[in-house]
């Protein structure tokens, strides 16, 4: 099985790589960690609070640090004793991944996600749903754990 985790430096990131430690894999899962750098697009913005919060950076400063903050999540899937390696690539979320994904022949999309405003909700209805629909496997959402 192969599983692509999308991950950047967020919080919400962190939490779904420390889900996907705590789940139990068939032998010989492979786990990919892929870091996105997003482009400036505007059609990118609203992605970015849905996937991963968003799996993507910025692009600038940010464009130096995605393969340090990459192998660092891979790290961390490599301490449970999972298999697992890591890409960064750069462009929108919404296309890189599911490209990514269809590319590596992935069986699973795993992702985090934050709490969005009303109006971040409204927009990514229909972001997320497009995302969804264009992912060649099935597509996981971890939730960021709500401060308490």
């Amino acid at each position: 099985m192969k599983i692509l985790v999308a991950a950047d430096d967020s919080p919400c990131s962190a939490d779904a790589v420390l889900a996907v430690t705590a789940e139990r894999w068939p032998p010989g899962a492979v786990f990919k960690v892929l870091t996105v750098v997003e482009g400036e697009s505007p059609q990118s913005l609203p992605c970015r609070c849905q996937l991963t919060g968003p799996a993507a950076f910025p692009r600038c400063e940010t464009r130096r640090q995605a393969p340090f903050v990459a192998a660092r999540l891979a790290a961390s899937l490599e301490g449970a004793g999972l298999a697992a390696d890591f890409a960064v690539r750069e462009g929108d979320p919404c296309v890189v991944i599911a490209r990514e994904a269809k590319e590596w022949d992935a069986d699973l999309i795993v992702a985090g996600a934050r709490d969005c405003s009303a109006a971040e909700r409204w927009l990514l209805a229909r972001v997320a749903g497009s995302a969804v629909r264009n992912a060649p496997c099935r597509v996981q959402i971890f939730r960021q754990k709500p401060v308490s």
